[in-house]
């Protein structure tokens, strides 16, 4: 005899459905803000565009703002943080070598193109086997590992055991929409030298996160 409530069972599913929602949206504000970010970076300050560009990471962060408060309203918290909104100088540090994995084709052009300007080296996968194959391949050409958790095939979370059996130090950033995905690996402590970071990534961010993890390396 099937005792589930039905309810249970609906609200376990209405979980769900937000997550992947939340995720999808994360992903799709991860290129909006960043591409927001590098024309407001590269534009005139008094010019109409610039204060387009403006308006645009405005309307994101404000997007951001309300995917936060369904977020917890899902998770029935009380205390909402909001998101900050992060421009400015960054901090600086040596550029890096770095490999980059995310799914999203637009997502990992973004987050590429952030990297890239602040003069790091990347080479990118769309997935986490040919992560492995390049790591394998040139096992002290990488200083940091950068990547999604979510992905089809091999997530995040199996691509960093996979990557630790053979590579024990090298310092790895995983990124994702889904918080408790990230909260899961904080309280991990079998994981070493591993990062989180929530989408949508914002340029500041991401710097203090490299430098956090190169400085920690051993």
């Amino acid at each position: 005899m099937d005792t589930q409530d039905p309810n249970l069972e609906k609200m376990a599913a209405l979980g769900r459905v937000t997550r992947s929602l939340i995720h999808d949206f994360n992903n799709s504000l991860a290129s909006i803000m960043g591409h927001a970010d590098f024309l407001i970076a590269d534009l005139p300050e008094d010019s109409e565009q610039h204060a387009f560009a403006s308006n645009i990471k405005k309307a994101a962060i404000q997007l951001q703002d309300t995917l936060h408060q369904i977020k917890a309203f899902a998770r029935g918290e009380q205390d909402i943080p909001k998101p900050e909104d992060i421009t400015g100088k960054h901090h600086p540090h040596h550029p890096r070598s770095i490999l980059l994995v995310d799914d999203r084709a637009m997502v990992l052009n973004t987050i590429a193109t952030m990297l890239q300007r602040h003069h790091h080296t990347v080479e990118s996968a769309s997935d986490g086997f040919a992560a492995l194959d390049m790591i394998r391949e040139n096992p002290k050409k990488y200083d940091l590992l950068i990547t999604d958790y979510t992905m089809p095939d091999l997530n995040g979370r199996d691509l960093i055991s996979e990557i630790r059996q053979d590579f024990k130090t090298i310092p790895i950033i995983i990124m994702s929409g889904d918080t408790q995905s990230l909260d899961a690996l904080k309280k991990d402590r079998s994981l070493n030298n591993i990062y989180v970071l929530p989408k949508p990534i914002v340029a500041k961010d991401l710097d203090d996160m490299i430098a956090l993890s190169q400085k920690n390396r051993k």
